[in-house]
Parts: C-alpha cells; structure tokens; sequence
C-alpha cells in the first residue's frame, strides 16, 4: 500500500471527500468515502487519530463511533469469485471508461455491467478497485460477493504470500457498495473484454426501495426537497445494505422549523408521531430503526 489519497476519485474541484481513521484498538487504518472503504493494517500509523483528507458535507461525523467493520461482508454470507478473471475485467473497464477528470458526481451515473460476475459497479468504484488492485500487486488477493445478493456490498482481500504469516490473515481489505437493482448501465464486461452497451440492470430479487423511493415519501409529507437531499446519511446505508436517512440531520430540521421544541416539553418522538401519524413506524424504518421481526 502507499497511500489513500489515490483512491479518490476525480480532482481538487470535484469536492469529493473521504477520511482515515486510525484505529489503535484494532491496528487498522481506514478510508472511507461512504461507498467504498479501505481497511490496511500496513498504513496503520499509532501516532494518528482521525485525519480529513477533504472536508465535505460529512465533515462532523465522528469515526472513533463508526463500527466500520460491520460494513465487511461477513464469512457466511461470503462467495468465492475468479479473482483474476475480476481483475481482468477491472482492467478492460478501467481501460474503457476512466478519466479522473470527471466530476464524482456525474462519474457516479456511468455505470458498468460486469456480465460474467452479475455484478454492476460505478465508475468510481472501478477506480478504488483498480487501484488497490494495484496497491497490492505483490499479494495474494481474493474477491469476495454477497452469495444472496450481489446487489449488497462485495469485498477483495489481500494476503501476505510469505506462508510463515498467520493462516487468513489479511493484510489490507477494499469493502464496494455494487448497484442496486433497477439502475441504467452504459457499459458491459464480459469474458474481460469491455463494449459499450445501454441496459437496465434488473435482478430477480425481493424488491427493494430506492433513494428516489425514500425521499419522495418525505416530500410527499410536507418536508423540502432541498432538506431531503441533505438527511442521506450513507455510512449507516452501508452497514444495513440499504437507503437510510440521518435522525441527527432530521433532528436539525426540526429545530429550524420548530425552535428550542424540548422546551416546550415536547420530544422528537411526539413530533414525529405528529408529523407521521399511522405511518410513524414505516418513517422510522427509513431512519435505520429495525425492529427485531426486521432484522
């Protein structure tokens, strides 16, 4: 490994951000930009804490409360993939598409369908992919995918080959947020080589609802758009492999709207029940609130 600012897609005007959180506890450094995630134990530095390689619109959330390896595709939901037969495909797409001078954002909507693994990635995902891929080029490295869903977050870790090291023990990790069902690709990867191609990516899984679903269930009910667009909040949306909102980013809306509303002996749980009625128990579960038939 060498650094993570190269995992960061685009330029200095994209506003894109990402933060490194040393963690002392588990001797792991950590990058995260909310869709993908870089675990390495080489870059672990003790003498950090949390670092913002670039402030954005998540600059306060606090990492140190972050239980970022719960965003790791777990061992018994794990499915073995041809990681060269991957990394193939990576490449041919990589080859295709990039160009770092695209805007984050708009690099988010060229999607590509990688045919061979049923698995379809943004652009810039490919890149953090390539570039760990890359990283880790002297490692043994194998490619894990949600063997229920590849909709849900997919995984590569890298292995020190020396075969004195402990048995499975990883070195450095990348966890990726795939596509969802229902999205529009502009490319396909299939057997390593990469075409351009419009489709729909459509799996034959329970549906699902997505981040569109979600915030028109809130204008629907009254709250600005331009509020909505700002409650995502997509570290938890990774750890619960779905769309989420921030109850904190809520919290602050209903300040702005209703004042110092405590004082008045009233409780976020009475406003929204008010603001909700019958529906409070499906708005709560758009807030990440599971209950225990749920889970």
């Amino acid at each position: 490994m060498k650094n993570f600012k190269n995992y960061l897609y685009g330029n200095l005007d994209t506003k894109i951000y990402g933060k490194v959180y040393h963690d002392k506890k588990n001797k792991q450094a950590v990058l995260s930009d909310g869709r993908f995630m870089v675990v390495s134990k080489e870059l672990f530095d003790e003498s950090k804490d949390v670092v913002f390689l670039k402030k954005g619109k998540h600059k306060d959330f606090d990492y140190s409360q972050f239980k970022y390896m719960s965003c790791v595709l777990p061992q018994s939901n794990r499915e073995e993939g041809n990681f060269q037969k991957f990394k193939e495909c990576v490449a041919s797409a990589e080859e295709l598409l990039f160009d770092e001078k695209i805007p984050y954002e708009d690099a988010l909507y060229n999607k590509v369908f990688f045919k061979d693994f049923d698995l379809c990635l943004s652009v810039p995902i490919i890149h953090a992919i390539g570039q760990f891929i890359d990283d880790n080029k002297g490692l043994e490295m194998k490619v894990f995918f949600d063997k229920n869903d590849r909709c849900r977050s997919a995984l590569i870790e890298a292995y020190n080959p020396n075969p004195l090291s402990q048995e499975n023990e990883w070195l450095n990790l990348i966890a990726f947020a795939p596509i969802r069902n229902g999205f529009e690709y502009q490319t396909v990867v299939e057997g390593g080589k990469a075409r351009e191609e419009i489709g729909v990516y459509e799996k034959n899984i329970e549906t699902r609802y997505s981040w569109s679903d979600m915030a028109n269930e809130f204008t629907n009910r009254g709250i600005p758009h331009e509020v909505v667009s700002r409650m995502a909040d997509v570290e938890t949306a990774m750890i619960l492999n779905r769309p989420v909102m921030s109850m904190f980013k809520f919290d602050e809306w209903l300040h702005e709207k209703y004042g110092d509303y405590e004082s008045e002996g009233k409780s976020m749980s009475d406003l929204f029940n008010e603001m909700f009625g019958n529906d409070a128990d499906k708005m709560a579960w758009y807030f990440g609130i599971e209950s225990e038939e749920d889970k």
